[in-house]
């Protein structure tokens, strides 16, 4: 009799040593997963962010007018330009109704009459990438004065950090 109570006590205590191994692998499964989960959670929200960053990247030099004009506020392409004594100031970036139209003025500090000058305009990015080049024409213009440089894209190009300008 004794050995039969001795025999269920071992019974018992393997079958709680058998819960207890079972209880701490289902402890252990679940901690995984909700690992697992959170993890997944962490991506998703990284992700986010990520293109958050990238849609704030893309429009980061514009402001949005209420009529949809999407006008360029870099600070850097404000900045006056100089081109053999020609000095390009005031330089404007607008986008519209899918045409992207550059203005600025040219000031004449040469001490004589220019002739129309072709010139080339590389838009830049803030790494000093060329984004897209385009043709420009100053028209003649005397010592001293001003004209106007207007050039058009048909596409949106009213993103860019700089411009830089080149005689051809």
């Amino acid at each position: 009799m004794e050995k039969n109570k001795g025999m269920k006590m071992v019974r018992v205590i393997i079958m709680i040593i058998i819960i207890i191994i079972v209880g701490v692998l289902i402890n252990k499964t679940n901690k995984k997963k909700n690992k697992d989960r959170q993890e997944e959670i962490d991506n998703m929200q990284s992700s986010i962010i990520k293109t958050e960053n990238k849609d704030s990247a893309v429009e980061k030099y514009i402001q949005t007018m209420q009529d949809g004009t999407k006008v360029n506020i870099s600070t850097k392409l404000k900045e006056d330009k100089n081109v053999d004594n020609l000095v390009i100031k005031n330089i404007q970036l607008k986008y519209k109704d899918g045409v992207t139209n550059l203005l600025a003025t040219v000031e004449n500090k040469n001490g004589q009459k220019i002739e129309k000058t072709k010139v080339i305009i590389q838009l830049m990015d803030e790494n000093g990438k060329e984004i897209y080049k385009l043709n420009g024409i100053i028209e003649e213009t005397e010592a001293g004065k001003t004209a106007k440089l207007n050039c058009s894209i048909t596409a949106d190009y009213a993103n860019v950090y700089d411009v830089k300008i080149i005689k051809k």
